[in-house]
């Protein structure tokens, strides 16, 4: 498969994802689909951004297991978001405790207005 054909048809199944979808088909395709997938680490980080988007958690774990450099990527055409601005902004609490505190995220990454993932909040407080 070539690197467009993986990265659409793996942000096709992730948008029929939930943040809630764990043991579904859908998650075993992605699974799949990534496993030895020759994809640059800006097609990585793009399945990585679409999965922070709907908060699944499965799916960003799958991501980053076989791309762990898409990690802190930021997306030229999101403002230079990466994941944890992404989830942060959409209020996916949970999304952004995982890959803080379970995939070990860069904190201090800004995006291009020189925010942190912090500063995009919108839906929760993240306490100390």
């Amino acid at each position: 498969m070539t690197h467009s054909c993986v990265v659409t048809c793996t942000v096709q199944l992730i948008v029929k994802c939930k943040a809630s979808d764990t043991n579904t088909v859908h998650i075993d395709n992605i699974k799949s689909m990534l496993k030895g997938a020759p994809l640059r680490v800006e097609e990585a980080a793009a399945l990585l951004h679409w999965a922070a988007q709907i908060g699944n958690i499965t799916v960003i774990t799958a991501v980053l297991k076989e791309f762990p450099e898409s990690r802190n990527y930021r997306c030229k055409a999101a403002g230079g978001w990466t994941a944890l601005h992404i989830a942060a902004a959409q209020g996916h609490l949970a999304t952004v405790r995982h890959l803080v505190e379970k995939q070990q995220v860069n904190l201090g990454v800004r995006d291009n207005k020189g925010q942190l993932a912090v500063s995009v909040t919108s839906s929760f407080e993240i306490s100390t």
